[in-house]
């Protein structure tokens, strides 16, 4: 007999009927989600972005550290002298063997495994610069050629770092500095340097202005563009694509008018630079500028 006390539960409202009851989301929900999610991913894809390129800065720095190691071991393995400096205009004489990279494009093109560093630095494969040591990862590789007059010899340059000349003058084969008769003036060993740990021996150098593995930086405080000649002696510039502050209008301004806009754009943007000690520092345009930075033998600007 049923207990009067004793209350059934229909079986409409067991557990099963009740999951068969929930609903899904609404159409206004789903969006809601979604446009929740699409702030988020805004609001995180700048520092995401950021992260990208602070490791890829990182990178590029490595890469100079791992070129100064080469370095370090070519100087002691030649009693203290440098090697060439990797010029895009061809020598009287033909390309030097010495040089620190060979990558002219001239038929047939050098072999990249017989450049100077390459007994003490993984230099990877002509074919495919990108993947070298010598690149930067944030370098797209699309630079454009300033030095017209020795692209059909020499070709387009490939990878991002390049000498500071002041330390290879004896190496230069064009003659409007030194004269060939002083050059042998410039030929000091490194291992002479003042002040090693102030001069810049090597940057990551500006698209606008890399033409070949040589840094011609003269201070004149001009901008580099294309349509100057390829021996007018204006600095090739330090490059600061890893700078989240380089400002674009500056740069393009320059560009469209560069007769008339001499100033040095982005003069506090910074980039990549490997002293003549091996150390790398993040330093401005202005600091790669500067004449106690760049002269090997001198001890005040």
């Amino acid at each position: 007999m049923r207990s009067p006390h004793v209350l059934t539960t229909p079986a409409s409202d067991g557990p099963f009927s009740r999951r068969r009851r929930r609903r899904g989301f609404t159409l206004v929900e789903l969006l809601v989600v979604i446009g929740i999610i699409a702030v988020l991913v805004s609001l995180l894809l700048p520092s995401l972005n950021r992260a990208r390129e602070q490791a890829r800065k990182t990178k590029c720095a490595n890469n100079l550290r791992q070129i100064g190691i080469a370095l370090q071991m070519y100087v002691n393995a030649n009693k203290g002298w440098l090697p060439a400096p990797a010029t895009g205009y061809k020598p009287a004489g033909g390309w030097y063997q010495e040089d620190w990279v060979h990558w002219q494009k001239e038929t047939p093109a050098r072999n990249i495994k017989e450049s100077a560093l390459a007994p003490y630095l993984d230099m990877g494969s002509a074919d495919y610069p990108e993947d070298s040591v010598l690149r930067c990862p944030s370098d797209p590789g699309d630079r454009f050629q300033r030095a017209v007059a020795t692209e059909a010899v020499a070709g387009r340059y490939p990878y991002s770092y390049a000498f500071n000349l002041l330390f290879q003058m004896w190496w230069y084969p064009l003659q409007w500095t030194p004269a060939p008769s002083q050059r042998q003036n410039w030929a000091r060993k490194f291992t002479s340097t003042v002040n090693s740990t102030e001069k810049i021996l090597m940057i990551e150098e500006d698209e606008r202005s890399i033409n070949d593995g040589l840094w011609t930086n003269q201070s004149t405080g001009k901008n580099p563009a294309l349509t100057r000649p390829w021996n007018d002696p204006d600095p090739d510039l330090l490059a600061i694509r890893h700078d989240k502050s380089r400002r674009f209008d500056e740069e393009n301004a320059a560009l469209a008018d560069p007769i008339n806009i001499q100033e040095i754009s982005n003069k506090d943007g910074r980039g990549n630079a490997m002293f003549a000690d091996y150390h790398v520092d993040y330093i401005t345009r202005m600091e790669s500028q500067m004449t106690l930075h760049l002269v090997p033998y001198r001890t005040v600007n």
